[in-house]
């Protein structure tokens, strides 16, 4: 049964309860069939990522907080066992008060009063055990606290460390924003670290959730915006090239692109960012593959977007006038030093050998010129969506697929995202 159909199915039973009593929440009608424990022999666990149980606590006082009792389940089981002698099990009549007393050579059925003076005041009846001697047994077995706050620990365990180095970078592409756009989105960074670490420590709290949606919601719509208006502003910078340019040209598009690009690279992040943290705060995991869907399609026309400046810039370049006379004095330069080479008067001085050398430098100058510019583009090349869209798949998969995340009492197995 896939987790969805687990809540569902709590949420029948909640339903039903509301007839008798006001409703509970969906911890206290969990049982082991909500959330089945899976012995880890009966499956394939090179697709799943181990999680161990009493980890969760690192996540945040929301999980350190539930006890072990909270999420174990106590088995009582009776089974029978063969006695080569009959066993019987004795009945004490009804009314009759007084005790038995063994005399060394055990029981023997007789009844009498507590103080003596009565004598014998009624007889044990006896009735013979078919099947044999029972036997009960009591386990404890480790389970879950229940499957929404699971799916929620599993999102947050895949995500949490890489967050770390996602706001890193998201902190030095500040420094290439324009000042005005700096203040605005370092905002945006602090409040959405904000809400992810309250979500932690409080991330069945309703109201805080349902407050705290509507900020990444209004983040979410701002950085949508931003991506629209970036996309268009680079698309048309790229279309503004001139025909007959210099090396300054080739820089200021190049300085002009970047410019925009680290604009649309932070807007990006900040979408991603915030689509992840609408599902986790509204706990809306239906919407999951259709809202990856839409993060992937706006992160495949970034690449797409820097695949082609890139190339771009890398043709303006070299189409610049400067680097074109380079290029043709270069190239001017080594066919007279290879004629020169090959006139045997001329053959046996050293100009030969300096004008070839000479063209080969100016040629290798102008290649260094076109890395460089490339290489101050390269840090652009990724949107820092990825891991966004890799987590929002994976709640896809926990959610809907009956394997997506299985225990087996003492740790968790969270599928990864293939």
């Amino acid at each position: 049964m896939a987790i969805k159909d687990i809540i569902r199915s709590m949420t029948g039973k909640k339903e039903n309860a509301d007839l008798a009593r006001k409703k509970e929440d969906a911890n206290t009608l969990m049982t082991a069939e909500d959330f089945p424990i899976i012995p880890a022999t009966n499956v394939d666990l090179s697709k799943y990522r181990k999680v161990p149980l009493m980890g969760l606590a690192t996540l945040g006082a929301a999980f350190s907080t539930l006890p072990d009792a909270a999420r174990t389940i106590t088995r009582t089981v009776t089974t029978s066992m063969e006695m080569d002698t009959p066993v019987f099990r004795g009945l004490w009549p009804q009314g009759v008060a007084g005790r038995m007393v063994d005399r060394g050579l055990g029981f023997s059925g007789n009844i009498t009063s507590i103080d003596g003076s009565s004598g014998i005041v009624g007889r044990m009846r006896y009735k013979l055990i078919d099947g044999g001697l029972p036997i009960t047994t009591t386990t404890n077995t480790v389970i879950p606290f229940n499957p929404m706050t699971m799916v929620v620990a599993a999102a947050l365990i895949s995500i949490d460390k890489k967050l770390d180095v996602l706001q890193e970078k998201a902190e030095e592409i500040l420094q290439f924003l324009k000042l005005e756009k700096q203040s605005k989105q370092r905002g945006n960074l602090n409040m959405l670290a904000e809400i992810m670490e309250e979500y932690k420590r409080d991330c069945n709290n309703n109201k805080m959730c349902a407050l705290r949606v509507v900020a990444v919601q209004d983040i979410k719509r701002e950085s949508h915006q931003d991506i629209l208006f970036y996309q268009e502003q680079i698309s048309r910078k790229t279309q503004e090239q001139k025909a007959i340019h210099g090396t300054q040209n080739a820089k200021g598009m190049l300085d002009a692109l970047m410019s925009e690009f680290y604009e649309y690279q932070l807007a990006s992040y900040l979408y991603a960012y915030t689509s992840f943290m609408e599902i986790m705060l509204q706990k809306n995991f239906e919407s999951a593959s259709a809202i990856a869907e839409k993060m992937a399609a706006h992160a495949r026309k970034y690449t797409e977007l820097y695949t082609n400046c890139r190339a771009q810039i890398a043709n303006y370049q070299r189409t610049a006038i400067e680097a074109q006379l380079l290029g043709g004095l270069g190239n001017v330069a080594k066919t007279v030093g290879h004629k020169m080479a090959s006139l045997p008067i001329l053959s046996k001085g050293p100009v030969d050998e300096a004008l070839i050398s000479a063209g080969e430098s100016l040629g290798k100058h102008n290649k260094e010129a076109v890395s460089k510019r490339l290489k101050a583009f390269a840090p652009l090349e990724t949107s820092h969506m990825d891991v966004f869209i890799e987590n929002v798949r994976q709640l896809d998969l926990i959610y809907n697929r009956p394997d997506g995340m299985i225990t087996d009492g003492e740790n968790l197995y969270i599928m990864e995202v293939a």
